[in-house]
Order: structure tokens, then C-alpha cells, then sequence
């Protein structure tokens, strides 16, 4: 690997409890379609994401 590539990771934990006049809440990480993480998981307490990644730059 050279010196202008990157290689970079990212993780992300969310964990929802309680409740909002009586509705439980949910974790969202990626509530659209334009996110990152697109809409996996949506409507879960719990959620982890990974994203992966390489840059080169010429």
C-alpha cells in the first residue's frame, strides 16, 4: 500500500429504551434511503452498522 492510500473502518452501536407517551422508541440508524447505512434493521431496539473503506488519491 502506498502513502496516498487510506484505509479507514467505522462502527456504530445504538441502543434504544423507554418509551414516548406510551410508544416505545426504536433505534434508527439510517432512517432513509439517502443514508450511508440505507434502512436496514429500522424499527429495532438495537442496531450495529459497519462501514469499510479505501481512498487513493492520485
Amino acid at each position: 500500500m502506498s502513502k496516498r492510500t487510506d484505509v479507514y473502518a467505522l462502527a456504530v452501536y445504538q441502543k434504544a429504551s423507554g418509551s414516548n407517551n406510551g410508544v416505545e422508541n426504536q433505534a434508527s440508524i439510517g432512517s432513509s434511503s439517502s443514508s450511508y447505512f440505507g434502512t436496514s434493521g429500522l424499527g429495532e431496539n438495537n442496531q450495529l452498522a459497519f462501514r469499510v473503506g479505501m481512498r487513493h488519491k492520485f
